[in-house]
Protein backbone atom coordinates (compact mmCIF):
# COMPACT_ATOMS: atom_id res chain seq x y z
CA UNK A 1 0.00 0.00 0.00
CA UNK A 2 1.14 3.51 -0.62
CA UNK A 3 1.95 5.24 2.62
CA UNK A 4 1.35 9.02 2.70
CA UNK A 5 4.51 10.89 3.63
CA UNK A 6 5.33 14.54 4.13
CA UNK A 7 3.03 17.43 3.35
CA UNK A 8 0.77 18.00 0.38
CA UNK A 9 2.30 19.89 -2.54
CA UNK A 10 1.06 23.23 -3.91
CA UNK A 11 -1.57 21.41 -5.99
CA UNK A 12 -2.91 19.70 -2.87
CA UNK A 13 -1.52 16.31 -3.89
CA UNK A 14 -0.22 13.98 -1.21
CA UNK A 15 3.18 12.36 -1.76
CA UNK A 16 3.54 8.65 -1.12
CA UNK A 17 6.37 6.30 -0.20
CA UNK A 18 6.94 3.23 -2.35
CA UNK A 19 8.39 0.11 -0.76
CA UNK A 20 9.47 -3.40 -1.69
CA UNK A 21 8.37 -5.88 0.96
CA UNK A 22 10.21 -9.19 1.02
CA UNK A 23 11.74 -11.72 3.39
CA UNK A 24 14.60 -10.59 5.63
CA UNK A 25 16.72 -13.55 4.51
CA UNK A 26 16.82 -11.97 1.01
CA UNK A 27 18.82 -9.05 2.46
CA UNK A 28 20.56 -10.73 5.40
CA UNK A 29 22.39 -14.05 5.59
CA UNK A 30 21.61 -15.57 9.01
CA UNK A 31 24.37 -18.19 8.72
CA UNK A 32 27.19 -15.73 8.00
CA UNK A 33 25.58 -12.80 9.85
CA UNK A 34 26.34 -10.65 6.79
CA UNK A 35 24.15 -8.07 5.09
CA UNK A 36 23.72 -8.43 1.35
CA UNK A 37 25.34 -5.40 -0.30
CA UNK A 38 23.07 -5.09 -3.33
CA UNK A 39 20.17 -6.74 -5.12
CA UNK A 40 18.94 -6.74 -8.69
CA UNK A 41 15.26 -6.02 -9.29
CA UNK A 42 13.50 -6.71 -12.55
CA UNK A 43 10.31 -4.81 -13.33
CA UNK A 44 8.13 -5.34 -16.37
CA UNK A 45 7.56 -2.16 -18.34
CA UNK A 46 4.45 -0.88 -20.10
CA UNK A 47 6.15 -1.74 -23.43
CA UNK A 48 6.17 -5.49 -22.59
CA UNK A 49 9.89 -5.38 -21.86
CA UNK A 50 11.75 -5.52 -18.59
CA UNK A 51 14.01 -3.08 -16.83
CA UNK A 52 16.68 -4.07 -14.32
CA UNK A 53 17.69 -1.97 -11.34
CA UNK A 54 20.77 -2.66 -9.25
CA UNK A 55 19.99 -1.38 -5.76
CA UNK A 56 22.54 -0.92 -2.99
CA UNK A 57 21.25 -2.08 0.39
CA UNK A 58 23.82 -0.38 2.63
CA UNK A 59 24.56 3.28 3.35
CA UNK A 60 28.05 4.84 3.34
CA UNK A 61 28.67 3.43 6.86
CA UNK A 62 27.66 -0.12 5.79
CA UNK A 63 24.38 0.13 7.70
CA UNK A 64 21.27 -1.32 6.03
CA UNK A 65 18.91 1.17 4.37
CA UNK A 66 16.06 -1.30 4.76
CA UNK A 67 14.00 -2.11 7.85
CA UNK A 68 13.16 -5.45 9.38
CA UNK A 69 10.45 -6.61 11.74
CA UNK A 70 11.24 -5.96 15.40
CA UNK A 71 10.66 -9.65 16.19
CA UNK A 72 13.63 -11.56 14.71
CA UNK A 73 11.42 -14.65 14.29
CA UNK A 74 9.44 -12.74 11.64
CA UNK A 75 11.26 -13.05 8.31
CA UNK A 76 10.21 -9.67 6.93
CA UNK A 77 12.10 -6.75 5.36
CA UNK A 78 10.96 -3.43 3.87
CA UNK A 79 13.05 -1.41 1.43
CA UNK A 80 12.09 2.10 0.28
CA UNK A 81 12.47 2.54 -3.48
CA UNK A 82 12.54 5.53 -5.79
CA UNK A 83 9.16 5.74 -7.52
CA UNK A 84 10.39 8.39 -9.97
CA UNK A 85 13.21 6.13 -11.21
CA UNK A 86 10.94 3.18 -11.94
CA UNK A 87 8.28 5.42 -13.48
CA UNK A 88 10.86 7.01 -15.81
CA UNK A 89 11.89 3.50 -16.91
CA UNK A 90 8.34 2.83 -18.10
CA UNK A 91 7.26 0.74 -15.12
CA UNK A 92 3.62 1.15 -14.23
CA UNK A 93 2.72 0.71 -10.57
CA UNK A 94 -0.37 1.03 -8.45
CA UNK A 95 -1.04 1.96 -4.84
CA UNK A 96 -3.45 -0.41 -3.14
CA UNK A 97 -6.27 1.22 -1.23
CA UNK A 98 -8.52 -0.16 1.49
CA UNK A 99 -11.12 -0.88 -1.23
CA UNK A 100 -8.69 -3.34 -2.85
CA UNK A 101 -8.54 -5.56 0.24
CA UNK A 102 -11.14 -7.97 1.49
CA UNK A 103 -11.47 -10.96 3.78
CA UNK A 104 -13.19 -14.34 3.81
CA UNK A 105 -16.37 -12.72 5.13
CA UNK A 106 -16.49 -10.62 1.93
CA UNK A 107 -16.19 -13.54 -0.52
CA UNK A 108 -19.94 -13.90 -1.12
CA UNK A 109 -20.47 -10.24 -1.95
CA UNK A 110 -17.43 -10.34 -4.30
CA UNK A 111 -18.61 -13.50 -6.14
CA UNK A 112 -15.62 -15.50 -4.92
CA UNK A 113 -16.20 -19.17 -4.25
CA UNK A 114 -14.50 -22.53 -3.80
CA UNK A 115 -12.47 -23.48 -6.87
CA UNK A 116 -11.77 -19.94 -8.07
CA UNK A 117 -8.23 -19.13 -9.17
CA UNK A 118 -5.83 -17.57 -6.70
CA UNK A 119 -2.53 -15.75 -7.25
CA UNK A 120 0.04 -16.02 -4.46
CA UNK A 121 3.23 -13.99 -4.52
CA UNK A 122 6.19 -15.65 -2.84
CA UNK A 123 6.46 -19.05 -1.21
CA UNK A 124 4.12 -19.08 1.80
CA UNK A 125 4.94 -21.86 4.25
CA UNK A 126 7.69 -23.01 1.81
CA UNK A 127 5.05 -24.29 -0.62
CA UNK A 128 6.12 -24.13 -4.25
CA UNK A 129 5.02 -25.56 -7.56
CA UNK A 130 7.02 -27.16 -10.35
Amino acid sequence: MGKPIGKKNKKGQQSYGLFVVTNRHVFYNEKTKQHVEEVLFRFNTTESKSHHFKVGLLDSKDKPIWSMHSDERVDLAVLPINANAISEAGVDFYFFSENDLFYAKDFGSRSISTGDGLFVLGLPMSISGK
